[in-house]
């Protein structure tokens, strides 16, 4: 059984992300969002990338020049196993130097299963029968939240006001200096690679539960 209907089988894990690299490539400029649009741009947020505790795995995916996506399973200095998602641009705006978004770390073996299984019923809401109709700009069109030891989560499928389908990753972060909110935007075709990137981190590194497998739908790579 084929994941998506224009070729990509599940089973084959390196056809399936030439092809999301491919397509990504194919659209990312003209019909997702400039990531000046919409990512939140608040004092604090971006940082410059850190080295911190030792690198287990790292896989990433490039998106063009000037858009990648880093999937790291870091052990941290004080012995605990994390898995860190950093977003990478760089824009006009930027000077053409890179910014880092980085996700709060997923604890390794329970927020990182948690987040996984959150993305699954995201994943699950993008049916195509379910969605292709739909032109409510601004709303959102499913949602699932994780709570974890460093902050709360909450991925939302969203439609811009132009109509794009994008993926919100809100994050209301808890910290000795109190709670801050954070925000990034990113468009839906990543949302494969980054699920499949991190279930396959899991069954590698650690195995003490069980996931299904990627749910089959007929996945909406581009609309306008």
């Amino acid at each position: 059984m084929s994941l998506i209907k224009n070729g990509i089988k599940i089973g084959n894990n390196e056809q399936l992300i030439c092809q999301i690299c491919y397509l990504s490539r194919k659209y990312s400029s003209s019909r997702f969002m400039n990531q000046t649009d919409f990512v939140n741009q608040k004092e604090g947020i971006f940082q410059k990338e850190e080295s911190r505790g030792t690198n287990l795995v790292l896989k990433e995916l490039r998106l063009g020049n000037n858009d990648n996506i880093k999937i790291e399973l870091k052990k941290g200095k004080s012995g605990r196993t994390v898995i860190r998602f950093t977003k990478m641009y760089k824009t006009e705006s930027t000077g053409w130097k890179w910014q880092f978004y980085n996700l709060t770390k997923l604890l390794v073996p329970d927020d990182a299963y948690k987040f996984v299984r959150a993305l699954d019923q995201i994943i699950i809401a993008c049916h195509k029968e379910k969605i292709v109709n739909r032109f409510d700009s601004n709303k959102n069109l499913a949602s699932s939240d994780i709570f974890t030891e460093f902050c709360d989560i909450s991925i939302v499928l969203f439609r811009s006001e132009q109509g794009r389908l994008l993926i919100k990753i809100f994050q209301r972060i808890k910290s000795n200096r109190g709670i801050y909110n954070q925000s990034l935007y990113i468009p839906t075709d990543y949302l494969l690679w980054i699920r499949q990137t991190i279930a396959k981190i899991l069954e590698e590194f650690d195995g003490s539960q069980k996931l299904s497998k990627m749910p089959f739908v007929d996945f909406p790579f581009i609309y306008k």
